[in-house]
């Protein structure tokens, strides 16, 4: 799609240039499938199919370098009668593909010697995808199985969806050939401007939006351009995160074609064609009936300055939206195995083009520069510090962020925080982006703000702005989903709630909650014999741990929650100390290394502690049953003897919710 849209001065019709194309594309490269295949009956006989891609391999790299979505990892085949009315054998899958050419793939089954169509589906990363159906099953039932889309993610990890049919007889001595497509859409969208003198244009984001939940995998010949498809209701589209081009501005005439390219691949959305009399009316009003919040559409927001207009009134707030499908005009339909290139020219402000939205803008960005509070030992103060202002061309004196104590780290520490961030440009909030955003806080005490990078604006014209926070960095943060690898020196803390703001009203407090117990330990001796036979502690590690922690951003709204997964086999080894000879009496007890942080517990579970010294090897050592809560401190005081040690829990009076247990080792 090649679109222009116009600027004139008088605020009359200008017209619109637009060129849209959609293509299929055609071949590419192989791969050897090898897998289990059913007992063969005297029904059934072995054969060879090559699946080769209807399509341009070369040009399914993306910008970014990763891997080619266009390899078929994993292969489903389904074959089905003639009439599809039912299945004639159950559905077969196969994965872990081996190269054998550069140009096909080769599967090799046992199959029903008879007329049939064969629908063989690629990529589906799914060993259940379609095992729940059965020989009474149907061609439509096939059709049904779909995959739940929440982010591009989805559609491309590891391959996008393809799918390709065979009708005929099976024959074992002939290999058949299947063309297989992608069950995709692929949008390239180039952005450039030819803006009248002295006008300029700052893009602030750019947006995929109104993107189906659900994409079916296969959808028979007959069907494929069938409209609507599929069959949506408000809650079942969502929104691609927001492209946040940094310094993307445009001044002044000439035409700075394809200035940046982005490109997306999008679930199959065919929902008809509209009433648009010219390419200035594509637009949700002149949509296919009741369809209008279901057609895919970009959205290109930024700040307009009009050179015409009279000072200090030359600055708008305007949207460009651009409905995708196969004409300019009157087709909101993108369907699979098509890409879409829209090219787009920004010619102006023209208020008379209905696809576009503009809006007085008379203040300058504002910068979202929170503050964050850091205490050790005690329980911060929650709510409001300051009321907080909007400084004209400058940044916001915000309410702060208040977290509660920090374990390892206290005020001395500078402190690298990470935050999604989602915005409401037309009303609703879209999905948080994909990318964690990085906030710093510098040492000291009290409220410190916070510095992100890359600086981070509150959208113009009062638009809200939402946020959700953790620490440390996670190993990945991937569809909405913050992962640790958690080995006991981590103290994860979450917002317990999102937070808004925007130009005028700025972001209240946020309140960061520990999301472990914390252990610590200390060691002392019950005399100077008892030094002699323990000798130096040269570890301590407590076993039986789960080591995944993950955050999904979404629930943060509401708890800030985090989840402990994997197998409790892991052992956690104490940080920061070796060779320390325990001291005579409790009361000159040391503690020994860096405190240790677990996954909190409920009533009854016993910790289990090893120690190594130097004297008497590693012993072993249980605790009494008891709980450790989420954001607790325990003090676990380890007494040496003349005999066993002991551990005594010992609750402390400060910091997290606290216990205290002594624990004698022996």
């Amino acid at each position: 799609m090649k679109t222009n849209l116009n600027y004139n001065r008088r605020r009359v019709p200008v017209l619109l240039l637009v060129g849209l194309f959609a293509a299929s594309c055609s071949k590419d490269p192989a791969a050897d499938i090898p897998g289990g295949t059913p007992e063969t009956t005297d029904k059934t006989i072995t054969v060879t199919f090559d699946l080769t891609r209807d399509f341009e391999q070369s040009v399914e790299v993306r910008a970014d370098g990763s891997e080619d979505v266009t390899t078929i990892k994993d292969l489903w085949v389904i074959q089905i009668a003639p009439d599809g009315s039912e299945l004639l054998q159950e559905p077969l899958y196969y994965k872990e593909l081996i190269p054998v050419d550069d140009d096909d793939y080769r599967v090799e089954f046992n199959v029903q010697e008879t007329p049939c169509k064969m629908v063989f589906v690629a990529n589906t990363h799914d060993a259940n995808a379609y095992a729940g159906l059965e020989l009474t099953s149907t061609e439509a039932d096939v059709a049904a199985v779909a995959r739940k889309i929440t982010d591009e993610t989805d559609l491309t990890a590891n391959g996008v969806p393809m799918c390709g049919t065979w009708s005929g007889t099976p024959v074992a001595a002939v290999p058949g050939k299947v063309w297989m497509s992608r069950a995709v859409a692929r949008v390239t969208f180039n952005l450039g401007a030819s803006l009248p003198a002295g006008d300029s244009f700052e893009v602030l984001n750019i947006q995929v939006k109104h993107v189906p939940s659900t994409m079916s995998y296969y959808r028979a010949e007959a069907t494929l351009s069938d409209y609507p498809y599929p069959a949506l209701t408000s809650a079942e589209t969502f929104d691609y995160p927001m492209e946040l081009p940094e310094n993307l501005q445009f001044a002044g005439g000439g035409y700075l074609p394809n200035n940046q390219e982005y490109m997306w691949y999008l679930p199959e959305n065919a929902r008809g064609v509209g009433t648009a009399s010219d390419q200035f009316r594509k637009t949700a009003e002149t949509a296919p009936a009741g369809q209008a919040d279901y057609c895919t559409c970009i959205e290109v927001y930024g700040r307009y300055f009009d050179a015409s207009e009279p000072a200090g009134e030359q600055t708008f707030i305007t949207t460009y939206r651009l409905f995708l499908g196969e004409n300019n005009k009157t087709d909101y339909n993108l369907l699979r195995n098509h890409t879409y290139t829209v090219n787009t020219t920004l010619r102006g402000r023209n208020e008379m083009d209905t696809s576009i939205d503009c809006a007085p803008n008379p203040t300058d960005r504002i910068e979202i520069t929170p503050m964050v509070n850091v205490s050790y030992g005690v329980t911060p103060s929650v709510g409001v510090q300051s009321a907080g202002k909007v400084q004209s061309g400058s940044g916001i004196e915000s309410a702060g962020i208040f977290p509660g104590t920090k374990a390892p780290a206290d005020g001395s520490t500078i402190l690298d925080m990470y935050f999604a961030r989602a915005d409401a440009p037309s009303g609703a909030y879209g999905a948080y982006g994909t990318t964690a955003l990085k906030a710093s806080r510098a040492a000291g005490t009290g409220a410190v703000a916070l510095t992100f990078s890359p600086v981070q604006y509150y959208l113009p014209n009062g638009k809200k702005t939402k946020m959700v926070g953790w620490y440390p960095q996670a190993n990945s943060f991937t569809g909405g989903v913050v992962s640790w690898t958690f080995d006991g020196t981590q103290d994860i803390m979450t917002s317990a709630v999102s937070q808004e703001g925007s130009t005028t009203v700025p972001m209240p407090a946020f309140t960061f909650n520990h999301k472990t117990a914390q252990l610590q330990f200390f060691l002392y001796a019950q005399d100077t014999k008892a030094q002699t036979v323990w000798g130096k502690v040269e570890s301590i590690a407590v076993t039986a741990q789960r080591n995944t922690c993950t955050f999904t951003v979404s629930s943060a709204e509401s708890t800030g929650q985090v989840t402990f997964t994997g197998d409790a086999d892991k052992t956690f080894t104490v940080t920061g100390a070796s060779g320390v000879l325990p001291v005579v009496g409790r009361n000159n007890a040391l503690q020994f290394g860096q405190a240790m942080m677990i996954e909190p517990q409920d009533e009854g579970y016993q910790l289990h502690i090893t120690v190594k010294t130097a004297t008497k090897g590693t012993v072993t050592t249980i605790v009494s049953a008891q709980a450790y809560p989420v954001g607790s401190v325990t003090r676990l005081m380890l007494k040496f003897p003349n005999g066993d040690v002991t551990v005594e829990p010992e609750i402390l009076v400060n910091g997290w919710t606290d216990s205290n247990q002594e624990v004698e080792m022996g």
